[in-house]
């Protein structure tokens, strides 16, 4: 499996510096279960961030990148966060929220293709450590992975506690509904091609645009952010196979002039999530494009994935968000908890080895009340 950007490849098996994080995190924190904060725009550097950090038994807290420096000083705060990673666009912010959290500015480690001067940037502390080999530091499957902060709509942004069995099951649940993607076939032999443009800091793409991908080892081409042209042109040079995407990107594929500019017919499928799709929007990149749209649900407290479309369905179910991903089991009841039949509106209950092990910081909210 490899992941580039527009600018940079890496190719992940001939990687031999995943552990710089280690000694990163040795120079930081005191014990395991440690959290360092991500503050970064989508980049090729982040899998090494993610895998060099739980390597070493610390725990990933991303960050959006849009934050002001008084939001992210509340994830550093809350998260008791001993370190955080970002790039240079970032840097100004980090550094306010990090005098606002009250954490040095020692521990604050660049990433990304800028450096400054006064800060530490990962590639150095690379090239310090290459001949360096460390023993993976032994973890629990009920140890954290990532403290993913949710959306914040019913007040501050919750910390969602995802443990590795958390992450690990719904990888391999994630299987199921995406059996199609593979690393063999294609024209040229090396598998299917997978856009990575939606934020790493979103359980949506940091599952399934970096976990999942790495976990069945296809190419991925990494954005730093949205932006119709170069989503478009990087489908075309790269000839992108498949699409994870959202509504207000399939809103561009069904009406942008843009479009017309570039050669979009290596995508085999898009799949949206993260809000409902309508049912005319699918239609209407279908007619345009021939590239069909399917759907998926799921949330951060479930690490994310419930349920995801079987490609063959797209149409013959559309707008259904799929079907209930292996492991797992589902029922509708009612505001007081009573079982509804088959075809009725009312709340979602699910149990499975994917659903997260409680809010950071909360414990008097019941586990089971999202």
């Amino acid at each position: 499996m490899a992941t580039e950007s527009p600018y940079r490849p890496i190719h992940i098996p001939d990687i031999d510096t995943w552990d710089f994080l280690f000694e990163q995190k040795r120079s930081f924190p005191d014990s395991n279960g440690d959290v360092i904060v991500w503050y970064a725009p989508n980049c090729v550097d982040t899998p090494a961030l993610i895998y060099g950090t739980l390597w070493a038994s610390g725990v990933v807290s991303p960050s959006n990148p849009t934050y002001s420096a008084s939001e992210l000083a509340f994830q550093l705060k809350d998260s008791q966060a001993k370190a955080v990673v970002t790039q240079i666009s970032g840097l100004e912010t980090a550094l306010e929220a990090a005098e606002i959290a009250g954490l040095p500015q020692n521990r604050i480690l660049l990433i990304g293709d800028e450096k400054h001067p006064q800060f530490l940037h990962f590639s150095e502390l690379i090239g310090s450590r290459r001949d360096a080999k460390h023993d993976r530091v032994a973890q629990k499957s009920s140890d954290l992975a990532f403290l993913v902060y949710s959306s914040g709509t019913t007040g501050l942004p919750k910390g969602v506690k995802l443990t590795h069995r958390n992450i690990i099951s719904n990888i391999l649940m994630i299987d199921f509904g995406q059996s199609e993607l593979s690393c063999y076939g294609e024209q040229n032999g090396m598998g299917d091609v997978i856009m990575a443009v939606l934020p790493f800091y979103h359980i949506y793409g940091l599952q399934l645009l970096i976990n999942h991908a790495i976990h069945i080892g296809v190419r991925t081409v990494i954005l730093p952010r949205f932006e119709l042209n170069a989503f478009c042109k990087a489908i075309q040079d790269h000839k992108i196979t498949f699409c994870y995407i959202a509504p207000p990107i399939a809103l561009l594929l069904s009406k942008s002039p843009i479009i017309e500019k570039y050669d979009l017919s290596s995508v085999k499928m898009c799949l949206s999530a993260a809000a409902p799709l309508p049912l005319d929007l699918v239609e209407s990149v279908w007619n345009r494009l021939k590239i069909p749209i399917k759907q998926a649900y799921g949330l951060s407290e479930t690490g994310p994935a419930t349920h995801v479309q079987r490609n063959e369905e797209w149409r013959s179910k559309v707008g259904s968000v799929g079907r209930l991903l292996p492991n797992q089991s589902m029922k509708i009841v009612s505001e007081s908890g009573k079982l509804l039949p088959v075809g009725s509106s009312g709340e979602i209950w699910i149990k499975g080895p994917n659903i997260f092990a409680g809010y950071h910081n909360n414990p008097k909210r019941p586990r089971w009340q999202i």
